[in-house]
């Protein structure tokens, strides 16, 4: 799918047209391969640019060809899986030239769509460094924001641990340690664009693409630094919840091993006086009784020797 946004000087917002436009936006989403062919040729940004989006293992890097800038950074995604939200990332590519700024993405994302629906301000298609700074602002904090819903999740888990103890709590766990793994990786390797993006553009940059460059290694490195406190969360509240199932298992084994021994007591008496010959008031009629008598009296001091020795 291409659509095609400018800047009207008229209107002061982003809009979308039927057509491409000097000093316009092209989107890309799950492009197919005539797409990028025509829009490369069209741009006259390098092909190869285009299709770094397009392998889901494309790190974050930035990339020059004669006029033609190209950067790649992670971008948060959340997909539905069956019943489940997951979160993880997927690579943006970012292409621009003196005519052209081309965005190119496997998946729809809020992180652009925002500016499609006029959620952002002041969006100059005919500034496109400016409008690119923008879009990885846009990329830092939508990291924040997924972030904060990942810890909000763990704490319903937490909840959930205090109150049960199966294995989906535990799996859920998982599945956000598994998302902060990925953005970890992401935003460890965005930091490093970014920082060369800012070394590159702040002696030259305007005051307010100098801000915006600012504000990025700011929200970058608070997305780090949460990513960094959210693992450790989440790594610690595994490992209590580990320590809770083992303690509840020993108690269960405890219990279970006193109840045998209790049990066991009547059963050996009973097999001594069910030898018939020789034993304690055999031929008497309350014999019977007698031995189940013996039998509870000793289960009963055995039961209080454990429950004072905390094995029930």
């Amino acid at each position: 799918m291409i659509r095609y946004f400018v800047t009207l000087p008229s209107e002061k917002k982003l809009t979308e047209t039927d057509a491409p436009k000097k000093n316009g936006w092209i989107h890309l989403e799950s492009p197919t391969a005539e797409e990028l062919l025509s829009t490369a040729a069209l741009t006259q940004v390098p092909e190869e640019f285009l299709n770094s989006a397009m392998d889901e293992e494309e790190t974050a890097h930035l990339d020059t060809e004669d006029d033609a800038r190209l950067i790649v950074v992670d971008i948060p995604k959340m997909a539905k899986e069956g019943n489940k939200d997951t979160i993880s990332t997927v690579p943006l590519a970012i292409a621009y030239n003196d005519r052209y700024l081309v965005t190119v993405c496997t998946k729809s994302t809020t992180v652009l769509t925002d500016f499609f629906d006029g959620k952002m301000k002041n969006v100059d298609t005919a500034r496109r460094a400016r409008l690119v700074y923008q879009i990885l602002l846009r990329n830092a904090t939508r990291f924040l924001y997924y972030l904060k819903q990942i810890d909000k999740a763990s704490d319903r888990i937490q909840v959930g641990i205090a109150k049960s103890m199966r294995n989906e709590e535990l799996l859920q766990l998982v599945e956000l340690q598994k998302s902060l793994v990925f953005f970890s990786a992401s935003l460890t390797a965005n930091q490093a664009v970014f920082q060369k993006i800012y070394n590159m553009n702040v002696v030259k940059a305007p005051e307010d693409e100098h801000d915006i460059l600012e504000d990025i290694l700011i929200e970058s490195k608070q997305g780090l630094s949460m990513c960094s406190v959210f693992r450790e969360i989440i790594k610690s509240t595994m490992d209590a919840f580990g320590a809770v199932v083992n303690n509840n298992q020993n108690f269960i084994m405890k219990f279970l091993t006193a109840i045998t021994i209790i049990l066991a007591i009547p059963t050996v008496i009973a097999g001594l006086w069910g030898m018939n010959t020789g034993v304690p008031f055999e031929g008497e009629l309350w014999g019977f009784f007698a031995a189940l008598g013996i039998a509870v009296v000793i289960s009963v001091v055995v039961l209080i020797v454990l429950m004072r020795k905390k094995m029930m």
